[in-house]
């Protein structure tokens, strides 16, 4: 007899939660990001409901094997292994040498993920692993990486310092709202989702995303970070099972976009370790929901009925980002300024969409806007030889509002 013939689904709520384990429970602190149930009436983003028309066309996928998420406990007795970042981004993130279980290995998926939680940490930790490659000889080698801090009662999110480095492109944690197997079980997903898409902008992230692989340039993309809800008026419960459970939680709590991905929307879910390298296998505990294949299309969910907040706690953005600062020529020629600039933040608002590049006379009375973008380097390509200018940026949030000005410089163009 299935799960799907017998189990009674209960609704997520934001209530007490069982400690932290191996076998139980939900990481981070229940005032987090990921525990905390969206309000009533939540404000939403001005362009939702066209963002939302583009997320609602395509797939809408379950990643439950080769981009799922195997997910390993470490203990006393666990191997010690040394770690090698590849990339050349700086400084490895994770530590020199990390507890592995023996026989753990990456996901198959164009990502190579892997965590591993080390138990015998107080509180508990995981390292999450990105582009892993299977250890050997007593060494792990990863193309990046990084921790998540206080998996008991932390925050799961760059900002603020819950983790350090990262194995997703928001610098969110990697274990922070993979759906679990014991949840699907339980038909109780306590938390909010992560979620990967191919409509990801690819220059505007929100809080708590701190970075964004995107690359959809279109107008309507959706930013890395957002947090979107199904709408909790819907009544899912003729839904089948497994697809049921995820409304749910997206009623309740909402997914994050914290990757980019080859569907516009791409649930990330716990893989199970022992089918990693055995294509069209699936946990049993996601068959016997109705999830019945890995990159399963969950078509049975409206997601026309989504929405994007406007903040993730639901609030109106009414703070400004920071002015722009340590505004700076980077180059200079008779008919061009190229000019950079520390970039602005927005902390827990609509994220910094652009930048705008003002050129002003001598005397600072008559300014004209020059250029526009989302990166922190802009280019006056209109300024002519021989001429002294003034020029100052100013930012924009999600929402429209202007940052102040930031520090004016004075720059004069060569003669030729």
């Amino acid at each position: 007899m299935s799960i799907a013939s017998t189990a009674i689904l209960i609704a997520p709520t934001a209530g007490a939660e069982s400690s932290f384990t191996g076998a139980a429970g939900r990481p981070f602190a229940s005032t987090s990001v990921w525990n905390s149930a969206i309000t009533s009436n939540p404000a939403l983003i001005s362009n939702s409901a066209a963002i939302v028309a583009r997320l609602s066309i395509g797939q809408h996928v379950a990643n439950l094997n080769e981009f799922g998420i195997p997910i390993y406990n470490a203990s006393a007795s666990s191997p010690v292994v040394s770690v090698r970042c590849t990339q050349a981004w700086g400084p490895c993130p994770l530590p020199t040498a990390v507890r592995l279980p023996a026989g753990a290995l990456p996901n198959t998926g164009s990502d190579h993920a892997l965590i591993s939680i080390d138990w015998t940490a107080n509180p508990p930790v995981s390292y999450d692993f990105w582009g892993a490659a299977q250890p050997s000889g007593g060494t792990i080698s990863t193309s990046w990486g990084g921790i998540t801090y206080d998996l008991a009662n932390g925050s799961g999110i760059g900002p603020g310092g819950g983790t350090s480095g990262s194995a997703t492109a928001t610098n969110v944690s990697r274990l922070a709202g993979v759906v679990r197997m014991r949840e699907i079980q339980a038909g109780l997903i306590p938390h909010a989702l992560a979620i990967a898409s191919s409509l990801a902008c690819p220059g505007y992230f929100r809080y708590p995303a701190s970075h964004t692989d995107g690359f959809d340039a279109s107008a309507n993309c959706v930013p890395e970070g957002s947090r979107v809800q199904l709408d909790p008026s819907i009544n899912v419960g003729a839904l089948p099972y497994g697809q049921q459970v995820i409304a749910k939680a997206l009623q309740t709590f909402g997914a994050y976009v914290v990757d980019n991905a080859g569907a516009s929307i791409a649930v990330v879910f716990e893989s199970d370790p022992s089918l990693i390298g055995k294509p069209g296998q699936i946990p049993a505990a996601y068959q016997s929901a109705g999830l019945a294949w890995d990159y399963y299309d969950m078509n049975a969910i409206p997601w026309s009925r989504l929405r994007v907040l406007q903040q993730w706690d639901g609030n109106v953005d009414v703070t400004p980002p920071t002015a722009p600062a340590g505004v700076t020529a980077v180059s200079v020629a008779p008919t061009s300024v190229t000019v950079a600039w520390q970039a602005s933040n927005d902390g827990q608002g609509s994220g910094v969409v652009g930048y705008y590049l003002w050129r002003g006379d001598p005397s600072g009375q008559y300014w004209t806007m020059v250029a526009s973008g989302s990166s922190a380097t802009l280019a006056d390509r209109s300024a002519l030889p021989g001429q002294t200018y003034l020029y100052g940026v100013r930012a924009q949030d999600g929402v429209g509002r202007l940052s102040s000005s930031s520090n004016i410089i004075s720059v004069r163009t060569p003669v030729g």
